[in-house]
């Protein structure tokens, strides 16, 4: 206990993380006192989860496993289940012709769950 109390108060006094942000127990960057400058880039990219989206609905229409119209309802099953395999799953399948039954299997069962 006083070996515990000792590191705690020797970590609380000096602060060796002060003016740092730490992010998953690793420093990632300094402070500034001022903001930075912001970005040169001028070209918007696409979020990885639209394109991973829009990958998932091309297989699943080529595949005939679903419809245009049931992927576009935001209500629908075949929706809700493109949407987890695309966003949350955390197998994170690659989405290639090659994974094709690993994709049907699990939207097949996201299906069922929704």
């Amino acid at each position: 206990f006083v070996l515990i109390s000792a590191v705690c108060w020797t970590l609380w006094y000096f602060k060796p993380w002060k003016g740092q942000i730490v992010v998953n127990n690793t420093v990632d960057i300094e402070r500034t006192p001022s903001p930075s400058i912001s970005p040169t880039s001028s070209n918007p990219t696409v979020s990885p989860s639209l394109t991973r989206i829009s990958t998932l609905k091309k297989l699943l229409l080529e595949a005939g496993l679903s419809s245009q119209d049931n992927l576009d309802d935001k209500a629908s099953p075949q929706y809700k289940g493109m949407q987890w395999l695309a966003d949350v799953d955390q197998m994170n399948i690659d989405l290639s012709e090659s994974n094709l039954g690993s994709i049907v299997q699990r939207y097949t069962l996201a299906i069922f769950y929704f």
